[in-house]
């Protein structure tokens, strides 16, 4: 059963299945928003909703940043549920393949609760009738072999690879532990 717009609204059975275990990663807005019966997942869902995002990890500690064309940003790829998605990690992972072309898997010694749950404000677009609104991104670490990266050019127009230790903030110290554990369990 994927996440559909009835079933999107709670927490999946292999992401966020324990709120009380993930109180500290996730904001009250989100955890009030996940009790209301609207569709947290869905992207018609206002002033706020779930998007998924994949930090994408090479084997030399790289992390892949695309350019998004809208909003002139590097952002980590990512974006909206779709129906036929099973699990967060399953949106991360399509998302990560439609906008690079790259595959992978979840990082290895990590549990399907995300790494990082991102809350990021996101200008109104008139264009598509949405207002300005949230998104609470949850984003996975995921293990990508080297590989050519092919965009998705309607919405990214670059791509770079960068070191986990130029990633700031609270994602970047995250994923730097989350590398040193992988390493120190080889």
């Amino acid at each position: 059963m994927g996440l559909s717009k009835t079933n999107r609204s709670r927490p999946h059975s292999n992401n966020i299945s324990n709120l009380t275990r993930m109180k500290r990663k996730i904001s009250p807005p989100l955890l009030s928003a996940a009790a209301r019966t609207a569709p947290v997942a869905a992207r018609s869902t206002f002033p706020y909703h779930v998007t998924c995002g994949a930090i994408a990890v090479d084997a030399a500690g790289r992390v892949l940043q695309i350019r998004h064309k809208e909003l002139e940003r590097w952002l980590l790829p990512g974006g909206h549920l779709e129906n036929e998605d099973e699990s967060l990690v399953d949106a991360a992972l399509r998302e990560l393949r439609e906008e690079t072309g790259i595959t992978g898997n979840l990082f290895p010694n990590e549990p399907f609760a995300p790494i990082d749950i991102d809350p990021h404000p996101i200008p109104e677009n008139a264009a598509k009738g949405e207002p300005a609104h949230v998104h609470f991104d949850c984003r996975f670490m995921i293990e990508v072999r080297p590989g050519s990266v092919t965009l998705q050019t309607t919405e990214v127009d670059g791509h770079r690879w960068q070191p986990a230790q130029s990633l700031s903030g609270r994602v970047g110290a995250r994923v730097r532990a989350a590398l040193v554990a992988r390493e120190r369990s080889k």
